[in-house]
């Protein structure tokens, strides 16, 4: 019959009826699912950039914090070579700067 061919013709293009489980707002199940699924995963984005944020803060104070060890590292270096007269190797330096 031509209503049945319309019917059938509507849920191809992707219409809903009453098998596909509508809501009253007229939006399929899936929609919705894939609503909420879009709203969880900017949650889950929003959460992995605060955290790789206070990850990346971490690294930048251990490098800072290295940065201040390796200067007193070459302090104690020039120290070191001053007491024991190493004054040939004092301009040298074995740690890289």
């Amino acid at each position: 019959s031509k209503k049945g061919a319309e019917g059938r013709a509507g849920r191809e293009r992707g219409g809903s009826n009453e098998s596909e489980g509508t809501t009253p707002g007229g939006r399929s199940q899936l929609e919705e699912e894939a609503e909420a699924d879009i709203v969880l995963a900017r949650r889950r984005r929003e959460a992995n950039d605060r955290y790789f944020q206070r990850v990346n803060a971490g690294v930048l104070d251990v490098v800072a914090k290295l940065d201040e060890v390796a200067d007193a590292m070459r302090g104690v270096e020039m120290e070191s070579k001053e007491i024991w007269g190493d004054r040939d190797s004092i301009e040298t330096g074995s740690v890289m700067s």
